[in-house]
């Protein structure tokens, strides 16, 4: 990270409280809403690892292709960066890149290794699908010459599909552990003093049964050694999953929407960063800011969304600054946009929150007009809020949803 990049970190409460609670062997839990600025603190918790404590960052990103497989993904995110690592020599660096040489010609077969297995073998299967069309021929008679005759049959064709399937093997605990340690002595003899390992975009996965699952599984690499930090990014559903954060987790910060003065103080850096001729006040007017703050929620990642699709707004209208006319087109474009993506059901929700607004899914009255069960609304709810469709506030121990 340069020292220009560094200079678009905006100090939250948030920030000063993680880093408190970081340091070796740490395991902690940063959750909150999907655009509350989870992933730019875990960023911060990387880069602060590395430059204060020498340790190696790496960052593993969640998804549903890979949360069922997300032990192998991690060690092999950790194995392919040092691998990467080791093959980065400097001459302008003479002491380590003899370091990494020696470590290359001692261990590369090693790592290559493991990767492998972490991978995963593939086995070919071959399926036959048989595809069968009607066929018609013949002649029909007319007036002048009498007769003529209809034949049919059917015509079948065979074709070979073949598919590729990857098979991952299911590693014992203990051998995890012993790739984890091993990874860190390499990262140790290459002038790390650990690695710090960031699992971001749990919060997207929609069902958070599968985050805890994943979890449960990676214990044995979460205490494999004290040289490791683990920082995970996740749901407020995952927070309150208390066989987690009892077991697993040393520390849990919670990131929660900004003041105006927050998004202000972030929007001015990012136009400064891009135009250092250009601040906020020149470039959107009080409206405009006011607006942005309205729509987004406090929440940072929101906000400069629809920033930069308002600036776009403006360049088609020929507006400077920008006025708070467009950043209402640019919402009301997101919304129509955002409304193609949703299925029949989620749309029904959607349309219902805009018209009675801020609601839960045992509100009756939510019920009564989408026709859907408190459970069905619920299950669609928590799925628009993962993916940032609606948001959402904690109201006693359970939601409320609004747009």
């Amino acid at each position: 990270m340069s020292k220009k990049d560094r200079g678009l970190f905006v100090t939250r409460p948030e920030a000063k409280e993680a880093i408190k609670a970081f340091g070796t062997g740490r395991r902690i839990l940063i959750y909150g809403d999907v655009g509350s600025g989870k992933s730019s603190l875990l960023n911060l918790l990387l880069y602060v690892s590395r430059t204060e404590q020498s340790y190696m960052p790496v960052r593993v990103l969640l998804s549903e292709q890979n949360v069922k497989r997300s032990v192998q993904e991690i060690l092999y995110t950790v194995c392919m960066e040092i691998v990467t690592q080791v093959r980065n020599r400097r001459i302008s660096r003479p002491v380590d890149a003899i370091k990494k040489w020696l470590l290359e010609k001692r261990s590369s077969d090693d790592f290559y290794d493991y990767m492998a297995r972490l991978i995963g073998g593939f086995e070919e299967e071959k399926s036959v699908q048989s595809k069968k069309t009607a066929k018609l021929s013949g002649s029909i008679g007319t007036g002048i010459v009498p007769g003529g005759s209809i034949s049919g049959g059917i015509d079948s064709e065979d074709t070979i599909e073949t598919r590729f399937k990857s098979k991952v093997e299911n590693l014992p605990s203990k051998v995890i552990e012993s790739y984890l340690q091993q990874m860190i002595v390499a990262a140790e003899k290459i002038g790390y003093g650990g690695i710090a390992i960031g699992i971001d975009e749990a919060d997207h996965i929609a069902n958070v049964d599968d985050v805890v699952s994943m979890l449960t599984v990676s214990r044995g690499i979460f205490f494999a050694s004290d040289k490791q930090i683990f920082v995970v990014a996740g749901s407020m559903e995952l927070s309150r999953r208390t066989e987690l954060t009892r077991g697993v987790f040393d520390a849990m910060i919670y990131v929660e929407s900004v003041p105006i003065e927050v998004i202000k103080d972030i929007l001015d850096k990012r136009i400064r960063h891009a135009n250092s001729k250009r601040s906020l006040s020149s470039t959107f007017d009080n409206e405009a800011v006011k607006a942005i703050y309205s729509y987004s929620d406090g929440l940072p990642k929101d906000a400069l969304r629809l920033a930069a699709n308002a600036l776009a707004e403006a360049t088609i209208a020929n507006e400077d600054p920008v006025k708070g006319a467009q950043v209402k087109q640019a919402q009301s474009r997101s919304m129509t946009h955002l409304k193609q993506t949703l299925s029949p059901s989620e749309r029904k929700v959607f349309d219902a929150l805009n018209k009675i607004g801020e609601s839960s899914p045992s509100s009756e009255e939510l019920q009564t007009i989408t026709n859907l069960s408190r459970q069905q609304l619920d299950r669609i709810l928590r799925l628009l809020a993962s993916q940032n469709k609606v948001r959402r506030k904690k109201v006693g121990k359970s939601f409320n949803y609004y747009t």
